[in-house]
């Protein structure tokens, strides 16, 4: 059993946020976590009012579990300085909205090339086959 939190908050009392709006970020959130093994949280790094992107995920979890050997995809093409976290932004939206692979997404969107997406998914595979690695010890 897992358990994937969701975390959308007002910046301001400024900030002019409806229910649907932010049911619709919840579920936005909760859809990309359930893809991932484990226990896990992550807060909307959106900000509505200026647009601007956060320059790394909020993504948390406990060191140690299976989910800890997992890093996003597009967390690891930002280490990399592939994306920029505005890029990584607009690919995670229109992979929210069309449901499409992020990798896809990016590459379509020309972010990304296919040498970049093989990079990463191999640092991917690594760090699962460490995992598995772990399991078997």
């Amino acid at each position: 059993m897992s358990v994937s939190v969701a975390i959308v908050s007002k910046n301001s009392a400024a900030e002019a946020v409806s229910l649907v709006e932010i049911n619709e970020r919840v579920v936005e959130i909760k859809h990309y976590l359930k893809e991932m093994p484990g226990s896990k949280f992550m807060a909307d790094r959106r900000n509505p009012l200026t647009g601007e992107a956060a320059l790394m995920p909020q993504l948390s979890r406990r060191e140690g579990s299976v989910g800890s050997f997992y890093r996003p995809l597009g967390q690891i093409l930002l280490e990399k300085k592939i994306v920029t976290a505005e890029q990584l932004d607009e690919g995670l939206r229109a992979h929210w909205e069309k449901g499409l692979i992020l990798g896809e997404v990016l590459m379509e969107m020309g972010f990304i090339k296919d040498e970049d997406l093989k990079s990463a998914l191999n640092i991917q595979s690594s760090l699962a086959a460490s995992l598995l690695e772990n399991i078997a010890n």
